[in-house]
């Protein structure tokens, strides 16, 4: 198959990414995000057109959701930082959700406690710059579910987490995706192909500007 040939943005598609470190798997995301232009990966079939205007890449990062391998620490509480998309319009005017509404507070609750943090009102309180990485990746990713994307970018999601903590998060992404499994999906980049292996539906491995497969299910 050809290195070009994969449709990596369809629909419903889990797939997993692997490569040595250094070889430019989260500036392939920011790409897909359009953060960063590298004209060496236009090549590849990403199963959609990418957006040109800056009003298209608003929208299309609604649906695109990143989650960082490095989750900036601001001096925001947990409560702040989660309601932070808020407060650009195009995520009022997208989002069913408000900070404003009275269910909001319940939900970011519930969302914390599935991956495994203190779904409690004091740990809202906390300061972001005093978390440790793992609890900085599951707030990240508390905050990317609620705004209800269709599609997640992950990368090396669980790297800071124990076994147990890995586990709430692997579960909460397959309850995410079983809701709508035809039209979610996620992009999920690991050094442990075991767990590219249980979490997606195929592996492939990212070298230079091209995909490699490793093997599907």
């Amino acid at each position: 198959m050809s290195e070009h040939s994969w449709q990596v943005l369809q629909p419903g598609a889990r797939l997993g990414i692997c490569g040595t470190s250094g070889v430019g798997k989260s500036r392939f995301f920011r790409w897909l995000l359009g953060l960063e232009e590298r004209r060496e990966w236009e090549g590849v079939d990403l199963g959609l057109v990418l957006p040109r205007t800056a009003l298209d890449w608003q929208r299309w990062r609604m649906k695109y959701q990143l989650v960082p391998q490095r989750i900036a620490a601001p001096a925001f509480s947990v409560r702040e930082y989660v309601q932070e998309p808020w407060d650009f319009s195009v995520h009022q005017k997208a989002s069913p959700l408000s900070p404003r509404d009275s269910e909001f507070l319940e939900l970011v609750l519930k969302e914390l406690m599935a991956l495994g943090l203190p779904g409690k009102e004091d740990f809202l309180a906390r300061p972001m710059n005093q978390l440790s990485g793992g609890e900085l990746s599951r707030v990240a990713l508390a905050r990317v579910l609620l705004l209800r994307p269709e599609f997640l970018i992950l990368d090396e999601l669980t790297a800071a987490l124990d076994v147990q903590s890995t586990a709430r998060v692997e579960a909460r992404l397959k309850a995410w995706w079983e809701e709508q499994p035809s039209q979610r999906g996620w992009m999920l980049c690991s050094h442990d192909l075991v767990q590219l292996e249980r979490l997606c539906g195929r592996v492939v491995r990212l070298e230079g500007f091209g995909f490699h497969a490793l093997g599907s299910k």
